[in-house]
């Protein structure tokens, strides 16, 4: 009868959840060394793949000391570069806030595409694309600012005529 269906179907979901521990698919730590999960690793754009710990640790040393230039894949012989906008995302998971943060201002202070809002107080960026008019930027906050002078936005002017306009205004 219905029970048992019912003792039928708990002994195969048993079977299920027993098999599926059983079979959980390993991997070897490049930087640990230590079998882990699949399933709570991280795997770089390259395809290698480490545990959040090490990752974590292998980075934190690198922000820590300022050298940028081995944002890269740990992996032996690998070197993918993990320094591109793309890649960003990667350290947001691995580090901890406060050297994420710091990674963020070390990248960006090394970018020049990257400008910091004019507005007393915001720490807003913006991502300056090439033939994007830096006259006139808005920031994520909606502040406008000229990347290049600290006389406002003025779409359609240079800053020179932005000057000028500016000297003959107070003079009236």
């Amino acid at each position: 009868g219905v029970r048992d269906v019912d003792a039928q179907n708990s002994q195969l979901i048993a079977d299920l959840k027993r098999q599926s521990e059983e079979y959980r698919p390993m991997f070897q730590c490049a930087i640990c060394l230590v079998e882990h999960e699949i399933e709570g690793c991280c795997t770089l754009p390259c395809g290698h793949r480490f545990c959040f710990e090490a990752l974590q640790y292998h980075f934190d040393i690198i922000v820590r000391e300022r050298r940028l230039n081995k944002l890269a894949c740990p992996a032996e012989g690998c070197g993918f570069s993990l320094r591109s906008e793309e890649s960003i995302h990667i350290f947001r998971q691995v580090l901890s806030d406060v050297t994420y943060h710091k990674l963020h201002e070390f990248l960006t202070r090394d970018n020049p595409h990257v400008i910091e809002c004019k507005e007393p107080g915001c720490e807003e960026r913006v991502f300056l694309d090439d033939g994007d008019d830096f006259t006139d930027l808005a920031c994520p906050k909606g502040h406008r600012f000229c990347c290049k002078c600290d006389l406002g936005p003025h779409a359609e002017m240079s800053c020179e005529e932005r000057e000028e306009q500016v000297e003959r205004e107070r003079k009236e």
